[in-house]
């Protein structure tokens, strides 16, 4: 039961995440927009999990060694009807990662654009075609995905490890949402997320607890990764000029304990089990780390709150951004 948990989420939370990449949103000059965008996406996740659904219980390979049977046979007629729909499931399956494989490889390429953009990554990434297409940046992607295959072995392994990536990238997002509130609670924007900070906390939550039911033998090579991108980080830094300032305080006073705190606690962890022999002590079991976990999680939730940026760092930071945002519609093809 506990694995299934934690693949199923793992699952559901890499597919979702594709879907989200690919939905289109209302504009934002719509008056509406506010009550149309919860339209768009709660449909689309929902048949994103209905898809994943047959992943995490394996349902339809549990019952295919037991043709469909009526309900007077067995009783269990649900059960009949998910092992006869069994091939349908399986085509949605190969399409639904299909796609999530295309979506992964174009938002990746966009990412790394942005860095690039951003100054944080090289100024070759952040080069487009006569069409607007960052052709440097999605070769750099796809190469980069040939090598993550080879330390794993396997399909679920690999997703594991993407999930986590994808967590990591996007948990700080709850933060900063919680902190542009506090700091620009008047700022125009065309959808509100309601609920205070109830929502933001348990997203950042639930994004640490993904994180750590990944596994061990998946989280020890996501974390040497993390700790290459800060290398490379210091190394556009001591190379690089008019480069962004790095905001230590407001940074990295939250996310190194932040990052290392889920590192030595997934470590400590009892997932996979220590038998396998993959390095985790196996001192954290399941229950206890939801609690550890949620720990961690306030604290971190609290420092980093406390040490946001100013107001007016903020403004500047938010104002570049939008011009930004407006020099590339007017000058780069859509």
């Amino acid at each position: 039961m506990h694995r299934s948990v934690m693949v199923g989420s793992l699952l559901l939370f890499y597919a979702t995440n594709a879907t989200a990449q690919t939905l289109p949103l209302p504009p934002p000059d719509r008056d509406d927009t506010k009550e149309q965008a919860p339209f768009v996406w709660h449909p689309s996740f929902g048949l994103t999990s209905l898809g994943y659904d047959s992943n995490v219980f394996n349902l339809p390979q549990q019952q295919q060694s037991t043709a469909p049977q009526t309900q007077t046979q067995n009783g269990d007629w649900v059960a009949s009807l998910a092992a006869g729909l069994a091939p349908v499931w399986d085509a949605g399956k190969v399409k639904l990662s299909a796609d999530t494989g295309l979506v992964y490889t174009t938002v990746t390429g966009r990412i790394t654009y942005a860095m690039a953009r951003n100054r944080n990554a090289p100024e070759a990434l952040g080069r487009t075609t006569s069409r607007g297409v960052p052709l440097i940046s999605l070769i750099v992607t796809f190469v980069v995905g040939l090598i993550v295959f080879l330390p794993f072995p396997s399909w679920q392994q690999l997703v594991g490890f993407i999930t986590s990536a994808t967590v990591l990238s996007f948990g700080s997002g709850p933060v900063v949402l919680a902190a542009l509130r506090r700091e620009l609670p008047d700022h125009p924007r065309p959808f509100r997320l309601p609920g205070g900070d109830a929502i933001p906390f348990l997203a950042f939550y639930a994004s640490n607890l993904i994180v750590y039911w990944a596994g061990w033998e998946t989280n020890w090579k996501l974390f040497v990764t993390v700790a290459l991108g800060f290398v490379f980080l210091g190394l556009m830094h001591l190379r690089g000029r008019d480069l962004p300032a790095l905001e230590w305080r407001a940074g990295a006073t939250w996310l190194l304990p932040w990052l290392a705190g889920l590192c030595l606690i997934r470590y400590l962890g009892d997932y996979p089990e220590k038998s396998k022999h993959v390095g985790n002590t196996g001192t954290i079991g399941f229950g206890w780390g939801f609690l550890v976990i949620l720990a961690l999680t306030t604290l971190v939730w609290l420092v980093a709150l406390r040490v946001r940026l100013p107001r007016e760092t903020v403004e500047a930071h938010v104002q570049q951004t939008e011009a930004e945002a407006k020099h590339l519609l007017e000058d780069e093809p859509v």
